[in-house]
């Protein structure tokens, strides 16, 4: 009997994994975060449905919170009391959607700022949800149904009160070796300033000892530190170059309005010593 519900289990645990993958692929948003600043009072996102079914889409706010490594959790309703939302004061439709293969959707969104809004940043994130296809055998008791609630965010953020360029400096460099799968991972731990937060993109350039020939041996794209956050890591795979002594350069660079700015860099001299450490 209990060979039985193993194999059951396990051929669950199978179909739910060639399920949702294709399922999340199938659905295509753009862009992928909104921003309201002063001047903004609409926006809009579309989607698009990239899959070869007709496919319904319900549509939603969540509240989440940053977390320091990355990643979110969700706030339940008495969490979210305490937390900068953005949801009350924005409107937005349809509600639900249902696209064929190859269709789009227009997604529009209408703020409204209460009056006396304090400044900083508000954030909510915008949820679409896709529902089950309808089952045409549901009333069978004998079969099994899988219905997967596959869902999609992302944030939404009203800025309030004069907006100021990223303040956040790279506050920590260090090396950690995946000796098993020979990978050398940069660890970076930033510190974040002011009641805004921080948007750009992470570029790592190598020079090695005895040369004066860097070269550009990695990028982490749209790394945001919220304001929630006054600390903030990530790590980036080491590609492109041998990884041997010399110094590391690390940017932080803008996104638009503030593409021009350098938010941070920092420098790191690796060593002898660290090179070691990964063999």
């Amino acid at each position: 009997m209990f060979k039985y519900i193993h194999c059951f289990i396990k051929s669950i645990f199978f179909t739910l994994f060639f399920v949702v993958i294709p399922c999340q692929a199938s659905l295509l948003v753009s862009p992928t975060y909104l921003t309201f600043t002063d001047r903004l009072r609409s926006e809009k996102i579309v989607i698009i449905n990239t899959g070869e079914v007709t496919r319904s889409y319900r549509i939603g706010w969540r509240q989440m919170q940053a977390l320091p490594q990355g990643g979110y959790k969700t706030l339940n309703e008495t969490q979210a009391k305490s937390f900068n939302t953005a949801s009350d004061m924005i409107r937005y439709s349809p509600r639900q959607v249902t696209l064929r293969a190859g269709e789009r959707q227009v997604i529009k969104l209408a703020l409204r700022r209460p009056k006396g809004l304090a400044d900083g940043e508000y954030r909510s994130h915008l949820m679409l949800t896709a529902l089950p296809p309808k089952n045409k055998n549901s009333e069978d008791n004998s079969s099994i149904h899988l219905k997967l609630l596959l869902s999609y965010t992302l944030p939404v953020t009203v800025r309030q009160g004069n907006s100021t360029p990223p303040q956040a400096e790279i506050n920590k460099i260090n090396l950690s070796f995946d000796k098993e799968h020979q990978k050398t991972y940069i660890n970076l731990s930033f510190i974040r300033h002011g009641l805004f937060s921080a948007k750009g993109n992470i570029k790592v350039y190598f020079t090695p000892t005895d040369s004066d020939q860097e070269s550009h041996i990695a990028t982490l794209n749209n790394y945001t530190i919220y304001p929630e956050l006054n600390k903030s890591f990530t790590r980036i795979t080491w590609t492109n170059a041998p990884f041997t002594t010399g110094k590391l350069r690390i940017t932080y660079q803008g996104l638009k309005p503030y593409q021009d700015i350098t938010i941070s860099e920092k420098a790191h001299q690796i060593t002898t010593q660290q090179l070691l450490k990964s063999e």
